[in-house]
C-alpha cells in the first residue's frame, strides 16, 4: 500500500476487535502451556498470567466441590429429618387406628351382648309361656 493510503484513519482504526470463543481460547491456553516452544515466545506479562489462570481455575474447582459437598450434606440431613417425621406420623396413625379398632370392637361386642341378652330374655319368656299353657 502507498503511504497516503495507510494514513487514512477510516481504513485502519486504532482499535481492532476480535471475536473468539472462550472454549477455543481455553483449549489453546492448555495446549500452549503443554508446548514449551510456544510458551517461550510469549511476552513475559502473558507468561505471568498463565499460573494465575491455573491457580484461579483450581480455586474455582475447589470452591465448587466444597459447595457441592455442603449442599449434599444439607440435602441428606433434610431427607433424614423428613423421613423421621414421616415415620413418627405413620406410628401415630397406626396407634390411632388400633385404638379406633379396639373401641369399635368393644362397641360391637357390647351391642352383640345386649342383643343376646334381649333374645335370651325373650326366649325365657316364651318358655315360661309354653310351660304355663
Amino acid at each position: 500500500m502507498l503511504p497516503y493510503q495507510r494514513r487514512k484513519k477510516n481504513w485502519f482504526p486504532d482499535i481492532l476487535y476480535y471475536e473468539a470463543s472462550v472454549n477455543e481460547l481455553k483449549k489453546y491456553i492448555k495446549k500452549s502451556t503443554e508446548d514449551e516452544e510456544i510458551f517461550e515466545n510469549l511476552l513475559t506479562s502473558v507468561k505471568n498470567l498463565f499460573p494465575e489462570i491455573k491457580d484461579s481455575n483450581e480455586d474455582i474447582k475447589h470452591t465448587i466441590k466444597t459447595q457441592k459437598d455442603e449442599s449434599l450434606k444439607d440435602l441428606k440431613a433434610q431427607m433424614d429429618e423428613s423421613l423421621k417425621d414421616l415415620k413418627a406420623q405413620m406410628d401415630e396413625s397406626l396407634k390411632d387406628l388400633k385404638t379406633q379398632e379396639d373401641k369399635s370392637l368393644k362397641d360391637l361386642k357390647a351391642q352383640i351382648d345386649e342383643s343376646l341378652k334381649d333374645l335370651k330374655a325373650q326366649i325365657n319368656e316364651l318358655i315360661k309361656d309354653l310351660k304355663a299353657k
